[in-house]
């Protein structure tokens, strides 16, 4: 039979430029609940005006928001991008009053409340900026700092569901600590909600900590494997850049005429094939690296979670990650700046010929698109080694 389950309810406030984000949260919740909720007995409602609110009469839209919706939830979530939101009675946007009225209760102390604010740093196309919204919420994210309250940036889908699924995992271990499901409900705050019998019946196989210290494991020792390749994969061009130039070289002291040119051109032809093997070879491995990387973060999660139902806490596990994690940092972080060179040396190269510039462009994007993946992961990977850190300091 499954555990019954108590309801963490987290509150979703955003603008409508993050719909994509409300939807994401969405989905790593549905996610987090299916293994929670048979292991642990935890199951998170997210609270959303779109699917918790009805038509009824009020003096403005956020009032009746406000009455329906209530004070009832555990966990803040707010989202801004480029846009502040709707202007209401007192305050500059929805999403503002409903921070403020979760910042009251956390400074209240009444009851325990997790405030997680995240802003997007993605571009915004110029027919879409709107100047006035933009300056809006940056005085509001400036305006957190003075009041004690920690925000997250970031800049991708990727790395948002990475970031909030961390987080997540972190406030249920908070919550499990602290013994406050046992607290909520003997206060009754919580309905207690049992599987279907549909549910009950189908076989699920459930993976417990060990299982996630192993995958972590695996999933850093390819990471390493993958991130030593794609290197590989650099110097091999490089030697073959070396050789070229050396060719090119030699070239240049030949008497002008057709066949000095015929063998520039011939040349440059293969540097454009290095260029073009190089970039097939380096965009296979970008899902490998962010597969592996992923698995690493959800892991690291449960890990984080699952560690509280030890009486003798696993602190070995948890130092041997959080330390794994640590030269994953370094290691990335080392070896972003011999990246960053390798793609100004290709985009230096000279427009030479159509082959040359489309490989040309190819390296440049894929580079680019595995650079934005190293800052996404060493922001993330900080933000895991601090979630585990914090459970061996405990």
């Amino acid at each position: 039979m499954s555990k019954e389950q108590t309801v963490i309810k987290a509150f979703v406030s955003s603008p409508a430029d993050v719909a994509e984000e409300r939807n994401l949260l969405e989905e790593v919740i549905h996610e987090l609940n299916q293994t929670w909720s048979n292991t642990l007995g935890v199951r998170i409602e997210p609270l959303r005006w779109e699917t918790h609110a009805y038509p009824d009469a009020g003096a403005e839209p956020q009032e009746v928001i406000n009455r329906q919706l209530g004070e009832d939830y555990d966990i803040f979530i707010g989202v801004m991008w480029g846009r502040f939101g709707t202007p209401t009675k007192n305050f500059g946007s929805g999403t503002e009053e409903e921070f403020k009225k979760a910042q009251k209760l956390y400074e209240s102390k009444a009851r325990r409340i997790w405030i997680m604010i995240y802003f997007k740093e993605a571009g915004i196309s110029p027919s879409e900026i709107d100047t006035d919204q933009l300056k809006l919420v940056n005085n509001f994210r400036n305006g957190l700092g003075s009041e004690g309250v920690l925000y997250w940036k970031y800049k991708s889908r990727d790395e948002f569901t990475q970031l909030t699924r961390l987080h997540l995992s972190r406030v249920v271990q908070e919550w499990i600590s602290e013994k406050q499901l046992a607290v909520k409900k003997a206060e009754g705050r919580h309905e207690i909600q049992k599987s279907s019998p549909e549910k009950e019946q189908v076989e699920i196989i459930e993976l417990g900590y060990f299982d996630f210290v192993e995958i972590s494991q695996d999933s850093l020792q390819k990471l390493f494997e993958v991130f030593s390749k794609i290197t590989s994969y650099m110097t091999d061009l490089t030697a073959k850049a070396q050789s070229r130039t050396a060719e090119f070289s030699k070239i240049a002291t030949l008497p002008n005429g057709p066949q000095k040119f015929q063998m520039a051109k011939r040349n440059t032809d293969f540097t454009a094939q290095d260029l073009e093997e190089f970039s097939k070879r380096f965009d296979l491995e970008l899902p490998i690296f962010k597969s592996h990387f992923e698995s690493l973060i959800h892991s690291l999660t449960n890990m984080a979670v699952f560690e509280n139902q030890f009486a003798q806490q696993p602190k070995e596990s948890l130092e041997v990650a959080a330390n794994a994690a640590q030269a994953l940092v370094e290691a990335l972080t080392a070896g972003r700046g011999g990246f960053v060179y390798f793609r100004q040396s290709i985009e230096k190269l000279p427009k030479l010929s159509s082959s040359l510039n489309s490989s040309k462009r190819k390296v440049l994007g894929v580079m680019d698109r595995f650079l934005n993946n190293m800052d996404s992961s060493i922001r993330l990977t900080i933000e895991a080694e601090s979630v585990l850190r914090s459970l061996i300091s405990k």
